[in-house]
């Protein structure tokens, strides 16, 4: 994952490199997992509203400072879980690199 992020995300590299928790992913799956929920019909949609605005509580508590950070979390996460996969990275490319107006509209500390 640092390797690929090296070549792929330069600027994310020494964030994953120093990355000491993978509390992200786990607070990201939650958050999937409430949307799946609600699409299957196990929750309602207000429930699904209630567990998302624990994880975001959750994540404002995290220490995370910046969206680079958090992406880290979740890549190194995933990559552990999954494997390393190229179109992850492409897609964390996408907001981080190509659509900067995205993060910079919505900073980490407005969560």
């Amino acid at each position: 994952m640092v390797e690929a992020a090296g070549e792929y995300l330069p600027t994310l590299a020494p964030y994953i490199g120093k990355c000491k928790t993978l509390i992200a992913w786990d607070l990201d799956r939650a958050g999937y997992l409430a949307r799946i929920f609600v699409h299957l019909g196990w929750i309602d949609e207000k429930e699904s509203f209630d567990w998302i605005a624990k994880v975001a509580a959750k994540i404002k508590a995290s220490g995370f400072t910046k969206w680079e950070e958090y992406f880290a979390s979740i890549l190194v996460g995933r990559a552990i879980h999954m494997g390393f996969d190229p179109e992850v990275i492409a897609a964390v490319y996408e907001i981080l690199v190509e659509n900067k107006e995205f993060m910079k509209s919505h900073p980490f500390s407005a969560l």
